[in-house]
């Protein structure tokens, strides 16, 4: 006889991050299936249900949708191994609807003398969140992976990239004009 699996309600919430038009959809899925499993490798079978009979896919947006218009804050929880299943658990949902980012720029500074500028890109902020205070995050690559850690960035001429959100539920990115001015500090002047 094998054991049921092992199984734990998670100690965080199943975060979705969706949107309609256009579709989107992402979630901590991975994150709440380790914690469900105890990071056993067992797949987790979700429901809306307790008894378990209505499935539930946490990456559908048909079924984002009915969670949406039930209302419904909690979904359960079952991990399986072969034949076995464990006990069924409630697990918490939040559902965000994804946020957007505006677009800013071109922000142009002064030449430091050696091709580089100081630009202040927390200046822009208000304007890519579109002044709702959520969090603006900026990067060096379109792709995501090089977050820019430090204020006033210090660069030549180039292209940077914001997110509105949090890692869980982002924006897409927009592309933002960084300039350096050709001339010196002394002789430059930025004209807002």
């Amino acid at each position: 006889v094998e054991p049921a699996p092992f199984v734990s309600v998670p100690s965080i919430d199943l975060e979705i991050c969706y949107n309609f038009l256009p579709p989107f959809l992402s979630a901590n899925v991975d994150e709440v299936i380790e914690e469900i499993n105890g990071s056993s490798g067992d797949d987790v079978n979700f429901f809306f249900d307790p008894a378990g009979t209505q499935p539930f896919d946490p990456l559908s947006l048909s079924d984002i949708q009915q969670l949406i218009f039930s209302g419904q804050t909690t979904i359960y929880a079952q991990a399986v191994t072969g034949n076995c299943t464990s006990a069924i658990v409630p697990v918490s949902i939040i559902l965000t609807n994804r946020p957007e980012a505006d677009a800013a720029g071109p922000l142009s500074v002064c030449n430091d003398g050696s091709g580089i500028g100081a630009f202040d890109l927390n200046s822009l902020s208000s304007t890519i969140n579109g002044g709702s205070g959520d969090a603006v995050n900026f990067y060096t690559d379109a792709a995501l992976q090089n977050p820019i850690l430090t204020n006033p960035f210090l660069s030549g001429t180039t292209t940077v990239f914001a997110t509105v959100g949090s890692n869980t539920c982002q924006s897409e990115e927009v592309a933002i004009q960084l300039i350096v001015l050709q001339q010196l500090m002394l002789d430059c002047q930025v004209i807002a």
